[in-house]
């Protein structure tokens, strides 16, 4: 009868022990897996307080006609999806290609859609009448705004598509200079127009090729 209470005794300390040291073990764990989880969470805002304030204390060099040297620069809308190729306004009101489409960020960072579908747009640029034209990833060069009015300008040279038009600018005539070039990495085939600047005379579809030299 002593051996058997002495067995039950010793049975019930061992489970007890096994038990304390199970819940030590799961609090233990616990804790180590917050103090992980917060220490990340930290990091990341600590790290996001570092970008922003980098962000917003670089300063601009001097533009001529553009902008003075030590300007501040501020960020004024994020969120955008693939946003590129941003284009000043009169009103203090930004064109960016965002979200698929183009969009006008106002002053106040609201955002307006004002083309929903913009062919996988790259730069941007505005001509003296106030319409918007992009180099496209589609291979062709386009007006875009006012909607009513888009059309393709051109989508090869030579009877050859364009590799990949990326930027563009408007002259004072009326003319647009664009670059075709290669997305970096992406694989070339010398079957390719070369990479190049090009020129579409104003109020025509006329393109030039004005360089050939162009590396990327």
């Amino acid at each position: 009868m002593k051996l058997k209470t002495i067995f039950v005794v010793m049975f019930f300390l061992l489970g007890s022990v096994a038990m304390f040291a199970q819940e030590g073990g799961q609090g233990g764990g616990q804790g180590r897996g917050q103090g992980r989880g917060q220490g990340r969470g930290e990091a990341r805002g600590e790290g996001q307080e570092r970008e922003t304030v980098v962000a917003t204390d670089k300063v601009t060099p001097e533009m001529p006609g553009v902008v003075k040297a030590g300007t501040k620069i501020e960020i004024v809308k994020n969120g955008l999806r693939g946003s590129d190729g941003g284009v000043g306004m009169p009103d203090g009101s930004l064109l960016v290609t965002a979200n698929g489409g183009l969009d006008k960020v106002d002053v106040n960072g609201n955002v307006t859609a004002m083309v929903d579908n913009a062919e996988q747009r790259a730069g941007l640029a505005l001509d003296a009448k106030g319409r918007v034209f992009a180099a496209q990833y589609s291979k062709k060069v386009s007006l875009i705004y006012p909607k009513d009015s888009a059309e393709t300008l051109t989508d090869s040279f030579e009877g050859k598509p364009y590799i990949r038009p990326n930027d563009l600018v408007v002259d004072k005539k009326g003319g647009i200079y664009f670059t075709d070039c290669y997305q970096i990495g992406a694989k070339r085939s010398p079957d390719d127009l070369p990479q190049a600047v090009y020129y579409i005379a104003p109020n025509s579809k006329k393109v030039i090729r004005v360089a050939d030299d162009v590396n990327r």
